[in-house]
């Protein structure tokens, strides 16, 4: 029977060391959110100070070197690369209240059918990750906005049951650590110290992987025209409003597509580039700008790719007459 005790002790006492070192298990143990906590104290730092700031997912990590916008435009201060992966509109209207109010300029990039949706909730996992980077909730927009993107899960939780609320976080550095070894070519110490250029992929795809992305990504039936939701055409409206009474600019600007995924067709990216041509919004499309040899994968830009696609873009930005 003491026996049967002490096991039960033992577990108890393990349970509440393990709840104990979640926080800190969290910022050190491999994740896919590991580039979270680097763009939030990069944000909260009072040292950082960015003229320009380029956000989105990982293409937007992949396709934008910022060291060239800098340049291009001899701007005194840096510009920043802060995509990382899996952010989409939701998750960067977190950041924009951390932005300070001497940046110049504000890149949102997405993809098309982003624009063709309502506006998602983020996921829990996602906001436990703001949580343990010491997301300051009070400054968030949402409100402001009028969007629910999910943030009553931070605001309605006891301090302490998010705190050690360790759900996903094992399973989750488990699973980095295993694609790690599935795919060494990537250079995944760039997500937590990368703040210009954070394209982690050094190899292309091989044939049978792209042939089995592309079945997987090629959308079914083939997508023939634009249709931009009318709820997130006002959020980026407000968005804009948002920054402008900050004196600061702001561009949406939509993701290259790879070639190889052919059902978006030739007559969407007409329309999507129509759309962004007549539209009253900021927005840029670099739809169809890119070919087939200038992505790794299905949707992810080479290198090379990567600098034409900056060039491509610092063009537009001049065009449309952004100059700092």
């Amino acid at each position: 029977m003491l026996r049967y005790a002490i096991v039960l002790v033992c577990i108890i006492i393990a349970g509440f060391a393990a709840n104990a070192l979640q926080p800190i298990l969290h910022k050190t143990l491999p994740s896919d959110f590991s580039r979270t906590n680097f763009l939030l104290q990069t944000l909260m730092d009072e040292n950082s100070n960015p003229e320009v700031m380029v956000f989105g997912n990982s293409i937007a990590m992949s396709g934008i070197d910022a060291s060239l916008i800098k340049q291009e435009f001899d701007l005194e201060r840096a510009a920043y690369n802060l995509a990382s992966n899996g952010q989409y509109f939701s998750e960067t209207l977190l950041y924009f209240p951390l932005i300070k109010d001497d940046c110049k300029l504000v890149i949102q990039m997405v993809r098309s059918i982003e624009l063709e949706q309502e506006l998602q909730k983020l996921d829990q996992a996602v906001l436990r990750n703001f949580y343990f980077g010491s997301y300051p909730i009070d400054k968030a927009i949402d409100q402001k906005l009028e969007v629910d993107i999910g943030l009553d899960y931070l605001r309605d939780n006891h301090v302490e049951s998010l705190k050690y609320d360790q759900r996903g976080t094992t399973v989750n550095a488990f699973n980095n650590i295993f694609r790690s070894k599935l795919r060494e070519d990537l250079d995944l110490e760039k997500l937590k110290t990368e703040l210009y250029f954070p394209n982690v992929y050094t190899n292309k795809v091989s044939d049978e992987v792209m042939t089995k992305m592309v079945k997987l990504h090629n959308p079914i039936p083939a997508k023939t025209s634009f249709t931009p939701n009318e709820s997130k055409l006002k959020l980026v409206k407000d968005i804009q409003a948002y920054f402008q009474s900050k004196g600061i600019e702001y561009v949406l600007v939509l993701f290259p597509f790879n070639p190889v995924l052919d059902n978006f067709t030739s007559d969407y990216m007409r329309s999507i580039n129509a759309f962004a041509v007549n539209s009253t919004l900021p927005v840029i499309s670099l739809v169809d700008v890119l070919d087939e040899a200038d992505f790794v994968d299905h949707c992810h830009v080479n290198r090379d790719g990567a600098k034409m696609l900056t060039q491509l873009l610092i063009n537009k930005l001049k065009q449309q007459g952004y100059a700092f």
